[in-house]
């Protein structure tokens, strides 16, 4: 489970983190002093795969000059399976490819809406439209309360499925009234875009019960850097 400073394509840890069923991926800005042929104040970043055998998680650190596209096929390399990110861009080219599944992330996703909740300033009682679509989200990650051990894996997803899946017609119904009432630009409008936008590889968890519904392990394993 200990990070190496490696690139995807590399033997050894790398190769060790392509055995899981799903590969994790997040970046975050560094800025690098004394950098050749770089100015200190250039913004560089780190890249962080986690995958691996369920219960021996590798992490494979990444560093590179660029946050593009290019960079983000180097981190995911030849891998074949699920690819679960956050919601940017520069994953979407790397992960259409044949034999990847991308999966989203429902921790970003319910962020956009926290942020919503936060910009009306709703202090009352009655619950407001991010209200709403949080509770939703609530309900997806109730249902993980049920995941007991790995050997039950089957029982647990469709003990999830039957709990998750109305929840997400009504969500997905909610996302779709609400994008015709609310001021595109705005942080709730934002947030149902997003979500919208994203809608498939959102519910892609449920095609695995090896999948978890966000992309927490690996972003946690970036607040050390």
């Amino acid at each position: 489970g200990r990070g190496c400073r490696l690139p995807a394509g590399a033997g050894g840890v790398a190769a060790q983190a392509a055995l899981g069923p799903v590969l994790q991926v997040d970046e975050t800005s560094v800025q690098v002093m004394g950098e050749q042929g770089r100015a200190d104040t250039t913004l560089s970043y780190m890249w962080v795969a986690r995958g691996g055998p369920p219960g021996e998680p590798v992490l494979i650190y990444h560093y590179a000059p660029s946050r593009g596209a290019p960079v983000a096929a180097e981190v995911i390399g030849d891998y074949h399976g699920y690819v679960q990110t956050d919601g940017y861009e520069a994953y979407d080219r790397v992960c259409a490819r044949e034999g990847v599944s991308h999966v989203g992330c429902w921790s970003h996703a319910r962020r956009g809406f926290t942020d919503a909740k936060k910009a009306t300033g709703n202090t009352s009682k009655k619950a407001g439209a991010a209200d709403q679509a949080l509770a939703f989200i609530a309900k997806l990650y109730a249902a993980e309360s049920l995941r007991q051990s790995t050997d039950a894996l089957d029982a647990f997803n469709a003990a999830r499925r039957a709990q998750v899946e109305p929840v997400l017609e009504k969500l997905r119904g909610w996302l779709e009234r609400k994008a015709d009432q609310v001021l595109p630009r705005s942080a709730l409008g934002k947030a149902i875009a997003y979500t919208g936008g994203l809608w498939p590889g959102l519910v892609r968890f449920l095609a695995d019960p090896k999948i978890p519904l966000d992309t927490n392990s690996v972003e946690g394993a970036l607040r050390g850097v």
